[in-house]
């Protein structure tokens, strides 16, 4: 999991470095671990600037709010395109 510690520091310094936003490739590795893995990087940075995640059929985006100032996104579709919300705190 060294990689991973490694992702977070990559995700810090592109941030103080000035990054208004980060795509994230080819850190799935086919592999479920390696795929939660990197929910839990997207998780714990989005607050601080947009991150995606993109795999070759999929593009994962967290998304944050409160009651008071809901995340907001714009997406950009076509017909048949497949969209899913979760919450992961409990409040959706």
């Amino acid at each position: 999991m060294a990689g991973i510690a490694l992702c977070g520091a990559a995700l810090l310094v592109a941030q103080e470095q000035g990054a208004a936003s980060i795509t994230i490739v080819g850190a799935t590795g086919g592999r479920l671990d390696h795929t939660l893995a990197t929910f839990a990087i997207l998780l714990q940075h989005h607050r601080a600037l947009p991150i995606r995640l993109r795999t070759p059929d999929t593009t994962v985006q967290a998304l944050a709010g409160t009651a008071e100032a809901p995340g907001e996104c714009t997406l950009s579709t076509q017909p048949d395109d497949t969209i899913s919300l979760l919450s992961f705190d409990g409040l959706a």
